[in-house]
């Protein structure tokens, strides 16, 4: 070519963050559980609570439960971020509930969901999708959860110091994406001055 091309720059845009909302959550379990897909209805409330990657629920073990905490040890994350890759999480009620149940039933050295992989939950996914009648291929994949976890945790008033480390994120930056979800979280900063005057 005679001379470089002039590119405009365009300005980034962070798509809107989308989540499951409380009904489309309890419709896909409810499905499950109908259709008795008990190993996908107990991920799914798993992924909702935990923010856990796919990958790191399938390598789960009994002996990553930690009872007497209400922890879950998540073994080899992606982002490596310490020494071990291990990071802890704390469980909700229903998580405990259905890890401990599944540690009893399968043992302590054995994997949570044994047999289970992501082109298994996928695929009961995409049909549970057409059976609910949702149409938004994009938006609603099971990564959906980590979001809904998310923003969860930053609508509840958690900070995004709190929800980087329980997401496992390498870089405060991964997390900023949820700021926008807290509209509140400036007005604590006013409040916190406000002391001082």
């Amino acid at each position: 070519i005679e001379q470089r091309p002039r590119i405009e720059r365009q300005r980034e845009t962070l798509p809107e963050i989308q989540v499951l909302s409380p009904e489309e959550e309890k419709a896909m379990i409810s499905l499950f559980r109908q259709w008795e897909l008990h190993d996908h209805a107990d991920a799914l409330i798993v992924f909702t609570d935990s923010g856990m990657r796919m990958s790191e629920l399938w390598r789960a073990r009994g002996r990553d439960i930690v009872s007497e905490h209400g922890q879950l040890i998540i073994r080899q994350t992606k982002t490596r971020s310490n020494t071990t890759g291990d990071r802890i999480v704390p469980m909700t009620k229903r998580v405990r509930e259905i890890l401990e149940a599944r540690r009893d039933r399968f043992g302590i050295s054995e994997k949570l969901f044994p047999g289970m992989d992501n082109y298994k939950y996928r695929r009961a996914w995409e049909r549970a999708k057409v059976v609910l009648k949702i149409d938004d291929k994009e938006r609603f994949t099971p990564y959906i959860t980590r979001h809904t976890c998310a923003s969860r945790l930053v609508r509840s008033g958690a900070s995004l110091s709190l929800v980087k480390d329980w997401l496992g994120h390498t870089s405060i930056a991964t997390t900023m994406r949820y700021a926008s979800l807290a509209p509140n979280h400036l007005k604590r900063g006013v409040e916190a001055l406000e002391r001082y005057t």
